[in-house]
């Protein structure tokens, strides 16, 4: 955060909202004056996918079984 005492640069005098921005190799969007939201994404090949999709069976019995030892 800043403070009071800090200098800083103004390099562009307007940003869109959304508009995506990368600094310090951090890729994000602002969300409003305040916040900003992260902007990378998760990219998973076709083989993976596959995988994931076979074996979403297991993964539905298995959090179906975590959730009854909750209730």
């Amino acid at each position: 955060m800043l403070s009071k005492n800090d200098d800083f640069e103004v390099i562009v005098p307007k940003v869109r909202y959304r508009q995506l921005i990368l600094d310090n190799n951090q890729l994000f969007t602002l969300g409003s004056d305040t916040y900003k939201y992260n902007a990378r994404q998760l990219v998973l090949s076709n083989e993976v996918l596959a995988v994931i999709n076979r074996d979403k069976s297991f993964i539905d019995k298995n959090y179906q079984r975590k959730l009854k030892i909750r209730h």
